[in-house]
C-alpha cells in the first residue's frame, strides 16, 4: 500500500425484496477508512444546557462508500 493512499474492505450485501426470496438485489460496495485524525480542545461553558466545559477527544475523517455495481437477481 502506498503512503496516504486508504485503507477499505469490499462488501457484497443480497437483499431480498420479497418474502419468497425471489428478488434480490446486490451491491457491490466499497468502504474505503480514513486515516484516524485525532482531535483534541476544550469546550466553554454553554448557557442553554448548563454544561460546564471540559476537555474533548474525538477522532475525524471521512469514511467514503462507493457502490461499484448493482445487479438485480430473478428466481424462478
Amino acid at each position: 500500500m502506498l503512503p496516504g493512499q486508504r485503507k477499505g474492505f469490499t462488501i457484497i450485501p443480497i437483499i431480498p425484496l420479497d418474502n419468497d426470496r425471489r428478488l434480490l438485489l446486490e451491491a457491490k460496495t466499497n468502504i474505503d477508512l480514513p486515516e484516524p485524525e485525532f482531535v483534541i480542545g476544550t469546550a466553554d461553558f454553554d448557557a442553554i444546557s448548563g454544561d460546564t466545559g471540559g476537555l474533548e477527544l474525538g477522532i475525524g475523517g471521512d469514511i467514503d462508500v462507493d457502490v461499484e455495481e448493482v445487479n438485480l437477481i430473478f428466481s424462478f
